[in-house]
């Protein structure tokens, strides 16, 4: 367990209730573990090699005959290919422990005097050879807390003004990354099933629930706000831009890892621009895209290990997060310019977070209080929110209240629907299944279209 000894809080000059704690935490040693798992050496791939040969295999696709769906499936195949060609699937026994970034080419030279003046002082041990051993160790210990320091440093520079970067990066410092204990079953595959059925039900049951209730209408928007129904063609510098602002997460349905994939760029950039503006000029969605894989994430610490302690983490394919972002900053920039977003929603939306939520409250409380006024609070947690989302209803208000139709209408209904998940645990998969309902809480487009879904809701 991790030792927390704390020394003093300091308030900060600002209205928060957060506040400095200063204290001493004692770091956990990660333990090796050792896993058979099925791999591609990465590593030994010559990306500008790698990178000529895809250019030259998608040269020979007809794109100006092809559908995008067509497009995807010819990308994928050829990429399959040619990562097998350099870097073949195996299979291996491998140590996993972390990696250590501050053991550069510096302190391995260090470690290997300090070791070399061991065991010169174990064959001679005088006075002499053991002070000049113990230097050494000193400067090789030295030389590590300074690099980490260093890179720590650096880490919370490039986190700054970043709240959720800088929790991580405690979590990650402090050995207080969670752990995800899964619960007991015979195999990995009966659980992944358990797991899937569980999820659905749950959803179909809230779902269900919600069905005798009237039908809603979303209220129309202002005659003056410009209707969203063309898609601006992206060009290769923007493409560029949002494949390198994207994390680079793999997903066990990508034809390449995303390390290799941006690595690539240059060399595939013109087929993926292709790709991408064929599906926003016909209006549809790559039905190749629509597979996402659930893995549960238990949601707390200290909870049992109950079907109903897990969420599902959704992981969608690379490609799918690239066209998902290309239309949501055509689509966030159709909101903000005539101001569709909720005035009070602090989330999911640039500049705007729990803090400004925070302050905001702050505000209204003491105004209220100067003004002999009592106030009351209510707060409402939804349960499954993003996994209850009706595509009916959100495709209605996407149309009404925020004016998006023909081919981007149709393009973000064939986004929801139809829609396939599977859980994964371990190296194993449930069955695919179908989804009626929900948004990807995994996907660029998710957090922004349940914004959309609750904004008549004021």
């Amino acid at each position: 367990m991790m030792q927390i000894s704390v020394l003093k809080t300091v308030q900060g000059p600002f209205i928060s209730d957060h506040c400095i704690i200063i204290a001493t935490v004692g770091m956990l040693k990660q333990c090796w573990t050792r896993k058979q798992i099925e791999h591609h050496k990465l590593k030994d791939i010559d990306i500008d090699e790698m990178g000529t040969l895809l250019q030259a295999m998608l040269a020979k696709v007809e794109m100006s005959n092809c559908s995008g769906k067509e497009l995807a499936q010819d990308f994928h195949s050829i990429a399959t290919t040619v990562l097998d060609v350099f870097a073949p699937k195996r299979t291996s026994l491998q140590t996993i422990h972390p990696c250590h970034p501050w053991h550069n080419e510096e302190i391995k030279w260090l470690k290997h005097r300090k070791r070399r003046m061991e065991r010169i002082w174990k064959d001679y041990p005088t006075t002499e050879n053991w002070n000049l051993f113990k230097q050494m160790q000193s400067a090789h210990k030295y030389a590590i807390r300074m690099e980490k320091r260093r890179i720590i440093s650096q880490h919370v520079l490039e986190a700054q003004g970043d709240p959720w970067e800088l929790y991580n990066l405690t979590k990650s410092l402090t050995g207080t990354i969670p752990e995800n204990p899964l619960p007991e079953a015979l195999s990995d595959f009966l659980l992944a099933e358990d797991f899937s059925n569980f999820f659905h039900t749950k959803i179909a049951n809230i779902h269900g629930a919600l069905q005798d209730y009237p039908a809603y209408i979303p209220p129309l928007a202002a005659d003056h706000i410009l209707f969203f129904s063309e898609f601006v063609t992206v060009t290769e510098d923007v493409l560029y831009k949002v494949i390198h602002s994207l994390p680079p997460r793999s997903c066990e349905l990508d034809a390449l890892p995303a390390r290799i994939f941006r690595g690539c760029i240059p060399y595939i950039l013109e087929f993926l621009k292709t790709l991408i503006n064929r599906t926003l000029e016909t209006g549809q969605f790559i039905m190749d895209w629509k597979t996402s894989i659930y893995k549960p994430l238990i949601k707390g610490p200290n909870l049992p290990t109950a079907f109903k302690s897990y969420r599902p983490v959704s992981n969608v394919p690379f490609l799918s997060k690239v066209a998902e972002k290309v239309v949501m900053e055509q689509f966030q920039n159709h909101c903000n310019a005539h101001d569709l977003f909720p005035t009070y929603q602090s989330t999911y939306r640039r500049n705007f977070s729990c803090e400004t939520s925070i302050a905001r409250i702050m505000v209204d409380l003491l105004s209220s209080f100067e003004q002999g006024k009592v106030t009351a609070m209510l707060f409402m947690d939804l349960s499954a929110a993003f996994d209850t989302v009706d595509h009916d209803i959100l495709c209605q208000v996407l149309q009404r209240t925020f004016k998006v139709e023909n081919t981007c209408l149709n393009w973000l209904k064939t986004y929801l629907s139809p829609h396939w998940t599977k859980v994964c645990i371990g190296r194993d998969y449930s069955q695919v299944r179908r989804v009626t309902c929900s948004v990807p809480q995994g996907s660029c487009l998710g957090p922004i279209l349940y914004t959309v879904y609750v904004s008549t809701l004021q």
